[in-house]
């Protein structure tokens, strides 16, 4: 489980860190949340939808049909398509607000591989943050600002009446199963939608998100045949590579690797 921390000169001072060399950090997720600058990207990759979260929306990418599993990660935590969501990117670091205040904290999570194994150090001599501590801030910080773009986006599409449930069904073996808890986007709801509110949500990037959903249904294909592979690897036992994997999946098919 990660243990985030407010990275801080009293505890890292002479702590390093690295870059994660994969991603098996995120090889038990099967939502990952999705920011509106991730969507373009990630249409052409992987289903996206919603999901409840505290009485809100969220948006999310899924990555495999069972909670704890991600299809994208290979045997050997490689990410097996092109487009890796911003929020797995920014790891091992996210960015926190402290109670009563509206200035983020950088945090990394001690559990990591990364944090105290690396070359990189949190602070300088002198107590200032180090470059790379920096570059850590400004990506988090950006983050954080599409967050908060995403959740009034995505508000207002609740707002608007476009939210669905999405009851998904999928091959698993000779069987058929289904998925609840994901949302998706009324399409003839938003045929009906008045001209002003078709303003209002251009201008907040709802729309893209809302085309975005639509579009990327398709993309249940990806996650459903990632998923038969990684099963039949598993059924082998073989340990295999994901160059293996890429082999199995054949590269004209579809798939990018």
């Amino acid at each position: 489980m990660p243990k985030y921390v407010v990275v801080n000169r009293s505890q890292h001072s002479l702590t390093t860190w690295k870059p994660p060399e994969n991603y098996k950090f995120a090889a038990r997720s099967n939502l990952v949340a999705l920011l509106i600058p991730d969507v373009a990207a990630a249409v052409a990759e992987m289903p996206i939808g919603l999901i409840r979260s505290n009485n809100n929306f969220e948006l999310v990418a899924l990555l495999s049909f069972n909670s704890d599993e991600n299809a994208f990660v290979g045997p050997d935590g490689k990410w097996l398509m092109r487009y890796i969501p911003a929020t797995l990117r920014g790891y091992p670091f996210m960015m926190a607000r402290q109670p009563g205040s509206d200035q983020g904290v950088l945090c990394v999570d001690e559990e990591s591989e990364c944090f105290g194994n690396g070359e990189e150090r949190f602070f300088e001599l002198d107590g200032s943050p180090s470059a790379a501590v920096q570059r850590a801030i400004a990506f988090q910080t950006a983050i954080e600002a599409a967050q908060r773009q995403t959740a009034a986006a995505v508000k207002a599409l609740e707002e608007a009446s476009l939210l669905v449930p999405w009851d998904i069904k999928f091959k698993s073996g000779q069987n058929v199963r289904g998925l609840s808890g994901l949302y998706r986007i009324d399409g003839r709801a938003m045929e009906r939608l008045d001209d002003q509110i078709v303003v209002k949500l251009h201008k907040l990037s709802a729309l893209a998100i809302a085309y975005g959903q639509i579009v990327s249904m398709h993309q249940l294909s990806t996650v459903e045949r990632l998923s038969e592979i990684q099963d039949r690897l598993r059924q082998r036992a073989s340990g295999a590579s994901s160059e293996q994997l890429a082999a199995l999946l054949k590269m004209d098919d579809g798939l990018i690797f």
